[in-house]
Order: C-alpha cells, then sequence, then structure tokens
C-alpha cells in the first residue's frame, strides 16, 4: 500500500500489522448485515414474481380505495363476509341467534340483507 496510510497497527516486534480493535457489536452488526444480504439474494432467486400477484379476487377496487375510509371500511367487510350480520355476529359469540333484526329471517346473511330482506331495502 504505498501512497496510502495503513490504519493499524503493528504487533509489539513490528513483524506484522494488525488492523485497530473492533467492538464485538460492530463485528456482530456486519456479520448481521452479511447474512441478511445473503438472505435476501437467495429468496429473489427461489421467487418467481408470478408467484407473488394478488388474487383478483382480493385487489382493491379503485372507486372504493378513492372514497371516504370508513365507506371503505364497510365496503371491505361487506366483500369478505366480516360485517355485521346476523350469521357473523353469532359466529363470533356476541349473539345467541342469527336471525334478521328486520325481517326475523332465521338467517341474516349477506346475500340475505341484498337480495331478500324487503324491510331492510
Amino acid at each position: 500500500m504505498r501512497g496510502v496510510e495503513w490504519l493499524g497497527y503493528a504487533d509489539r516486534y513490528g513483524r506484522r500489522r494488525m488492523p485497530l480493535p473492533r467492538f464485538i457489536a460492530n463485528i456482530r452488526r456486519e456479520v448481521e448485515e452479511k447474512k441478511w444480504a445473503e438472505a435476501q439474494d437467495w429468496s429473489e432467486k427461489r421467487i418467481k414474481k408470478k408467484k407473488c400477484k394478488m388474487l383478483e379476487r382480493l385487489r382493491q377496487i379503485a372507486a372504493v380505495a378513492r372514497g371516504p375510509k370508513r365507506l371503505a371500511e364497510r365496503f371491505h367487510q361487506l366483500r369478505t363476509g366480516h360485517c355485521r350480520t346476523g350469521q357473523y355476529l353469532e359466529w363470533t359469540k356476541n349473539v345467541d341467534t342469527a336471525a334478521c333484526g328486520w325481517c326475523q329471517c332465521r338467517r341474516q346473511t349477506r346475500n340475505h340483507l341484498f337480495k331478500e330482506c324487503k324491510q331492510w331495502k
């Protein structure tokens, strides 16, 4: 290394150059960074981009995303079946029966509310 001053020190006999002492935490961080870089390289090689596509039925609808957050939240609850219907509330054990509160049908579901229940409309 000519022209560049070497940072470090020599052993007590002046025979070997030795690096400056480092903290254990510094060495561990360096090892962790290398480990994560290797893991990321491995996963990028292994995973094909086709495999990680979101299913079409689970994608967010653009018109809903532009609307108010509370409305979008309710829409996605209805879409996934986690809305406050009698069927869901019975499943979560919040009510004793899944009966419709509007027309006293024995099962209140999404389809019942939107297609069958005349009182709710």
